[in-house]
This record gives C-alpha cells, structure tokens and sequence, in this order.
C-alpha cells in the first residue's frame, strides 16, 4: 500500500530536493517534510496541500491526483453523503476548453483567530464558464473553519474584486491596523456597511463582528455557483 511518506520520498527523490528544502520552498513549518518522510505524520489536512503541492514542484491537482491513486485524502475532509444520484461522468477533454488562467494564492495563519493572510501566487486553476468575461478573479483555498459547514478548510473558492457585495454574501475582508503592517483578510458573511463601519457575520461559532472602515483596505465578494457556471 502506498503511504504519504512514499509519495512525498519519490517525488522529493525525482525534483532532488532534500526535505529541509522542501520545506523552506514550501514555506512550511520545521520538520514538516521531515516527518511525513519519517513516517511520524501519515496525513495532512487538505488547509497545508497548497504549501506541500509547491514544496514538490506541483500544482495542488497533481498532489491530489497522487493522493488519490493510493486511496488518501487530507485529514480534515469528510466523506461523501452518499446519493442515489449517480455523478456525471466528466472527462478532461471535455473541460480542454476551459482557459487555465485564474490564479490561485496561498493563505497562511495569521496571529489573530479566524483571519490569514493571503500569500503569493501559488497554483492556476480552470475558469469556470459562467466567469468566461470576468476580470481579475482569482482563488483562494479555505483557511480555518469559522465559515463551517458553508466552507471547510481546504475548499477552492473563487473571488471578484470588481463586484460590489451584497447583504448575505460571502466576502474575503482585508484589512490593515496600521501603515505597514501586514494586511490580513477575514472569510465572512457581508450584512452591511456604513461611512464608519463593515458589519459581518461568522458561523463558526456564531458573531457578528465589525470593522471600522479606516482599517478596511477591500472587501471582495466570494461568487457563488450560479455566477461561477452561468446558471
């Protein structure tokens, strides 16, 4: 049966990374790689996939697709719901024509409980067809799980910084305490925003919590399925 470990210890072999390198290419923590290689961490959680994928020069769909061909998954995902509705059958063909090109950003944890930061450039996904028009979109995988059960850790959302928010729609809030200071960004449900604040909301526990608006340096609406296929 094929481990984490051997999947990581091949790929680590064939790119000639040894695993401290890896782990400081894939801005991961001490001994991260080093134990998976070790075989003192079986599983990740689907969260740290982005930083492992670049940490083995791959995109975050070759990690999976290594992942699942040995029966693995991130840790944090549950299963499936099972359906008496069999899925569509899709093949790659026939999502060929989908353009390859919004780009996807890390997220790391920030030092405040239910917030990250969004890192650099880390993977390119498909365009789904409803955003076939759309300008500057771009995706992030979920941080946290203070938007459960809406998102889970690990999911692909995708992002537009061009359309206005509102009520009842999920947003990612940057904001910024002070000049130069790095700027941190919420995953929240919008509800209003006023000349002196943004009122959001969170489900994870349940809160309403505001920002002053000399702190908000964007608020960018999280698209929904029916923007992302058109429907």
């Amino acid at each position: 049966m094929t481990t984490l470990a051997d999947i990581v210890s091949k790929r680590l072999s064939v790119i000639g990374r040894g695993p401290t390198q890896a782990e400081n290419h894939g801005k991961l923590g001490k001994n991260y790689i080093t134990d998976i290689v070790g075989g003192n961490k079986r599983d990740i959680r689907a969260s740290y996939m982005p930083r492992l994928a670049k940490a083995l020069d791959w995109s975050v769909q070759e990690l999976q697709a290594e992942m699942q061909a040995a029966g693995l998954r991130p840790a944090d995902v549950n299963e499936a719901v099972p359906s008496d509705v069999p899925g569509a059958a899709v093949s790659a063909d026939q999502l060929s024509y989908l353009p390859l090109d919004i780009p996807v950003y890390g997220v790391a944890a920030a030092s405040v409980v239910g917030c990250f930061v969004i890192d650099g450039q880390i993977d390119v996904v498909r365009r789904p067809p409803g955003l076939a028009q759309a300008r500057n979109i771009y995706a992030l995988y979920v941080h946290g799980e203070s938007m459960f059960p809406r998102h889970r850790s690990g999911d692909l959302i995708f992002v537009s910084p061009d359309r206005p928010p509102r009520s009842g729609d999920d947003v990612v809030v940057q904001t910024r305490n002070h000049p130069g200071d790095v700027i941190q960004s919420w995953l929240k449900e919008f509800d209003h925003s006023t000349e002196d604040v943004v009122l959001v909301r969170q489900l994870n526990p349940a809160s309403t919590i505001e920002f002053r608006q000399d702190t908000v340096v964007s608020v960018h609406r999280v698209l929904s399925m029916r923007e992302l296929f058109g429907a």
